[in-house]
């Protein structure tokens, strides 16, 4: 990985983003069928509640209609919609403290979900070779604290770069590198005493029903 990705999340045209901001119903729809999911997938990972998902995931998108004006002025569109939809999270979180069991994680019936492919790229490595797919990954994510939950999302799920991370958090890319690096490491070793955990029942990484267990050290 190299040490600041370059930005690569963009999924909407410039010309929908300017169409948007100036009120273009159409367009606007295509920003919102762009990053619902998203949203609401982080309103979820955060909050372990469809409801309150859904509702920051509707407080987003109205806080953006109402600021549409500005995006024509911002950087990042991804970066902008996922700081928003951030401080809409952490708003609830601060209301009320959340428990996560990630029971309803990728579920399909998620809103917005509708034509949003789940399998954009992450970056390469050891640890990303252990995790073949998102649902290994979110049952791993939910051991950590929300800090390293919210940046491992961003970058495995949504394929943010830093310098993107960096924006929505509102620190410098190479904190952001540095906090990726610790968050890793803790997902790491996560995946690896579960796999210690099913040798200690006799089973060997390749009979292991998990395939987040089969680790790839560094």
């Amino acid at each position: 990985m190299c040490d600041v990705k370059t930005p690569r999340s963009s999924r909407i045209g410039e010309d929908a983003v300017v169409r948007a901001a100036y009120g273009d119903v159409d367009a606007f729809r295509e920003l919102y069928d762009a990053y619902a999911a998203d949203v609401f997938r982080y309103g979820m990972l955060q909050t372990d509640s469809r409801e309150v998902a859904e509702d920051i995931l509707q407080e987003t998108m109205i806080a953006i209609w109402r600021g549409r004006e500005r995006l024509s002025s911002v950087a990042n569109v991804c970066s902008w919609v996922m700081a928003i939809a951030r401080n809409k999270t952490i708003d609830y979180i601060r209301a009320k403290p959340p428990t996560v069991s990630m029971s309803d994680f990728g579920d399909a019936s998620e809103p917005g979900a509708a034509g949003v492919s789940t399998q954009a790229s992450r970056p390469t490595g050891p640890l990303e070779d252990a995790i073949p797919d998102r649902v290994d990954l979110a049952a791993a994510l939910i051991k950590l604290d929300l800090e390293k939950r919210e940046l491992l999302y961003m970058v495995f799920y949504m394929d943010m770069s830093y310098n993107e991370v960096a924006s929505v958090l509102g620190v410098p890319a190479g904190t952001v590198k540095s906090r990726m690096y610790f968050a890793r490491r803790q997902l790491q070793e996560i995946l690896e005493r579960g796999c210690r955990s099913c040798q200690s029942l006799g089973r060997r990484d390749a009979d292991c029903g998990d395939a987040s267990h089969q680790v790839v050290n560094p």
